[in-house]
């Protein structure tokens, strides 16, 4: 998923309708007051986090 959000982030909110997004709070996967595209930004923000990690950490 965040990989998908990170290249492709305006699919990933129009494949987030109302029922799958209902599913995903159920689901504990987002937060109840998160939007989806709070979602896929914290995602993608987090995604870019480990790879500089990933690269501070390799050129150690």
């Amino acid at each position: 998923m965040q990989t998908i959000a990170q290249q492709y982030p305006q699919i990933v909110v129009n494949l987030l309708s109302g029922e799958i997004w209902a599913q995903f709070i159920r689901l504990k996967i987002a937060q109840p007051d998160e939007s989806p595209d709070q979602f896929i930004l914290k995602q993608t923000t987090h995604r870019k986090q480990e790879k500089t990690q990933n690269k501070k950490r390799d050129s150690n």
